[in-house]
């Protein structure tokens, strides 16, 4: 696992026992009547950090440096969606760039996991394209995190769009159960 996925799994981790903490404060605690709006309250407030922080983390990855590498592979990934109905097609690239600490390998297209997912298969060969094995690239190393490197600086529009959701869905909940526990209830 490299740090990259670490980050990740820690933000969503994190994002998760905010979401299971709202749960079980209604459920194994029982909370009184008056209080159970803490439990969607704490929801949407996980909801709400993890859309941010991943937000936050992806508008960092533009101040990445810029370092040179080159492309070991890329392919295009096969994805079954929802058992065998659709299929989907994914960018898999992995390559190599110099960082400070001597050559490195990376197949984080950009810093969004499945970034670039599309059920048309051009789209991702189009993508592809600039990516030709053996061919010099320049890839962007955090500045810190030698270990973490991206080929594409920016998300996809889609995928910036899912977060802004998640992140206006849990802001929208916790509000509104702030509302409801604290000005309702008086």
């Amino acid at each position: 696992m490299t740090r990259l996925d670490a980050i990740k799994q820690i933000t969503r981790s994190a994002a998760w026992a905010m979401l299971l903490t709202g749960a079980l404060m209604s459920l194994v605690m029982g909370l009184p009547t008056s209080l159970r709006w803490l439990s969607p309250a704490a929801a949407g407030l996980g909801l709400f950090s993890y859309g941010f922080a991943r937000l936050r983390f992806f508008k960092s990855v533009r101040g990445w440096v810029p370092v040179d590498g080159n492309v070991v592979s890329a392919a295009i990934e096969e994805i079954f969606v929802g058992g065998a109905t659709r299929q989907e097609y994914a960018p898999a690239v992995r390559f190599i760039y110099q960082s400070p600490s001597g050559s490195r390998e990376s197949s984080c297209l950009t810093a969004a996991r499945h970034d670039h997912r599309n059920g048309d298969r051009k789209t991702v060969e189009q993508l592809l394209s600039r990516y030709l094995p053996n061919a010099p690239v320049v890839a962007y190393m955090h500045p810190t995190r030698h270990d973490m490197a991206v080929l594409e600086r920016t998300i996809s529009a889609a995928r910036r769009s899912h977060y802004r959701a998640v992140a206006a869905g849990g802001a929208i909940v916790f509000l509104v159960s702030l509302f409801v526990g604290l000005v309702l209830r008086a």
